[in-house]
């Protein structure tokens, strides 16, 4: 008789949730970026261009040509979220995982929502649930458990998704705690890697 396998002890997902201004926007028939861009597009550009349009009939947002496609890791020559990436990636052993990539071990993974910060908090909301639905299929465990790393207004579409809220939530709400606190980022390790369950709701402040 073959021994059955061990199951695999799955380690919580992370789910990294940016604020505004959080993720790269580009136009979608081009490819170029319109943000945040270089350096000189930061400096003398009006971004008139960022502007959502919106039906006049409906006063609802029109179809953009522009997506978001990437979160802001730096930006002008400074961390944004890149520090909280390399955290759990060098000192958590992390591993970016892909939405729809069936997960077969139990590496740490961490996902990025990445949405449109011009849209409602509303359609992110929608957004992060139809992320959560995936990744439960993609462990084929349809209760699985998520923690949730938040930032500004990304905190304020998660709660409007999740409340009262059955996942851990570890919401930041300065930008500079992000990049430059060390502590902030210790506690974020302590927190997500000496633990079995899944946290109660917590606010980290700076």
């Amino acid at each position: 008789m073959t021994p059955l396998s061990k199951p695999v002890l799955w380690k919580t997902p992370i789910i990294l949730v940016h604020g505004v201004f959080g993720s790269r926007l580009r136009d979608r028939r081009t490819g170029k970026e319109v943000w945040p861009g270089g350096i000189t597009l930061l400096l003398f550009n009006s971004y008139d261009d960022l502007a959502l349009p919106i039906d006049a009939k409906t006063l609802q947002p029109a179809p953009s040509n522009l997506e978001a496609y990437a979160i802001t890791d730096r930006a002008a020559g400074r961390d944004f979220y890149g520090a909280v990436i390399r955290t759990l990636e060098t000192s958590g052993g992390y591993l970016e995982g892909n939405p729809g990539e069936r997960v077969t071990d139990g590496r740490r993974r961490y996902y990025i929502l990445v949405y449109d910060w011009r849209q409602d908090n509303v359609e992110t909301a929608r957004r992060l649930d139809e992320l959560i639905n995936r990744i439960r299929r993609d462990y084929a465990d349809p209760d699985l458990k998520v923690d949730i790393v938040a930032h500004s207004m990304g905190g304020l579409a998660t709660r409007y998704s999740y409340f009262p809220m059955d996942h851990s939530i570890l919401l930041c709400e300065s930008h500079d705690s992000l990049t430059g606190n060390v502590s902030f980022q210790n506690n974020l390790l302590n927190i997500l890697l000496t633990r079995d369950q899944p946290l109660a709701p917590k606010s980290m402040q700076p």
